[in-house]
């Protein structure tokens, strides 16, 4: 079904129901969006489809403006009309439908616009390919593209430099991270997935997000928190009943760890340890695995945890 998303004509068809049965439910847009602007910028997110977000950056002295994963051209174009402000620019994160399906009608109304994207993505009226850290420049708006393959082989995010006018940076992030988790691994492993992770860590902390979906994949800190505590209860008991006769080092394959570490440190729609068709005696080996990992990691932070060397020693999971 993937392949038919992202490769035929069938995927195509299928965004462009998305987009009409979208226009039908929520003909105001599925959530309430304010923009932001200081300075002379106007950041403006644009709901679209069920639960993505475009978004239009203008610049107000240049009278320009750029779109980040333009999905709704309809939306997107009466935004403009009602800004009257000039399309310079589309930058698209990745070449999934429901970012850059508006691509092609766009650039058929504003022909001298420049498409910016992965050149490895098949992404539609692509007129600047991109590489890692090279960077845009559109009025007195700079952004700077980074590669976070994931997601997706070629996805790629996008940093507006705040200091220009007096204010934070500010991270369109697409479908490498959301208010809470990331999104799904189609292309790419958990430790790519990491990786990539790790450079927006890096960022500042006041780094303003921008994320390209409005769902919340993963339960917020304190839940994640239990759940954590809930597994440790759990192994432990495991542990206790089988009198620790159960060793288990070098039994569990990578990829089973991997699995368990994406399920908690790296929250997915579709990668979750509950959904594993095991036999009872793996069952309690994973468990095991479980208690003696989740003990070294118990003491640390949220934070601590995505980012801590212990844990990457243990999952065997080396950055790059």
């Amino acid at each position: 079904m993937y392949t038919l998303y992202t490769r035929t004509k069938l995927g195509y068809m299928f965004y462009k129901r998305q987009v009409r049965k979208a226009h039908e439910r929520f003909p105001a847009g599925h959530s309430s969006a304010h923009p932001v602007e200081i300075n002379g910028i106007k950041i403006m997110p644009i709901p679209v489809l069920t639960d993505n977000y475009s978004y239009l950056v203008i610049d107000r002295e240049a009278n320009l403006a750029v779109v980040v994963d333009p999905a709704d051209p309809q939306t997107i174009q009466a935004c403009l009309e009602s800004e009257g402000v000039t399309l310079e620019a589309i930058l698209c994160t990745h070449k999934h439908w429901d970012h850059i399906g508006g691509n092609k009608a766009l650039k058929n109304l504003h022909s001298p616009c420049r498409v910016y994207g992965n050149p490895v993505d098949n992404i539609p009226g692509l007129t600047h390919p991109l590489s890692d850290k090279d960077c845009i420049e559109v009025g007195h708006l700079s952004f700077q593209a980074l590669f976070t393959p994931g997601h997706i082989v070629g996805h790629m995010i996008y940093l507006l430099d705040g200091r220009a006018f007096g204010r934070t940076c500010s991270l369109f992030s697409g479908d490498l991270l959301f208010l809470s988790g990331c999104g799904r691994m189609f292309e790419g492993s958990a430790s790519t997935m990491l990786s990539s992770l790790d450079i927006v860590g890096a960022l500042g902390e006041d780094t303003l997000l921008w994320p390209g979906n409005a769902v919340v994949h993963a339960p917020p800190p304190l839940q994640m928190e239990r759940e954590i505590d809930r597994r440790i209860d759990a192994a432990s008991a495991v542990m206790r009943a089988l009198h620790r006769s159960v060793m288990v080092k070098k039994e569990l394959s990578q990829k089973a760890k991997l699995s368990f570490y994406q399920s908690i440190y790296i929250p997915t729609r579709t990668y979750s340890h509950e959904l594993w068709v095991v036999t009872e005696r793996t069952r309690s080996r994973i468990q095991a695995a479980e208690m003696s990992f989740l003990r070294r990691v118990a003491a640390l932070s949220l934070r601590e945890r995505v980012r801590s060397s212990v844990i990457r020693e243990g999952l065997r999971v080396e950055p790059h």
